[in-house]
């Protein structure tokens, strides 16, 4: 998973980069929802759109996990 977040304020623009790696396994699937619920939470998403967001991850990073090592025929 790969995040760039860009801010701006009276200062420089600054870009920050969330880079989170794990193994195609589903055992880090709540990891990966309480990481991204901790970042929208930090940029000021609702507990809505949080739950959303952990829920349509949750579904793409399943999905990943199943259809990542299939073996082809």
């Amino acid at each position: 998973m790969l995040m760039k977040e860009r801010r701006s304020n009276n200062m420089q623009s600054k870009e920050d980069f969330i880079e989170m790696r794990v193994p195609a396994s589903a055992e880090y699937v709540s990891l990966i929802r309480l990481t991204l619920a901790g970042v929208f939470l930090r940029a000021g998403a609702t507990y809505d759109d949080i739950e959303d967001a952990k829920i349509a991850v949750s579904e793409a990073v399943i999905n990943a996990v199943k259809h990542a090592y299939k073996e082809k025929n």
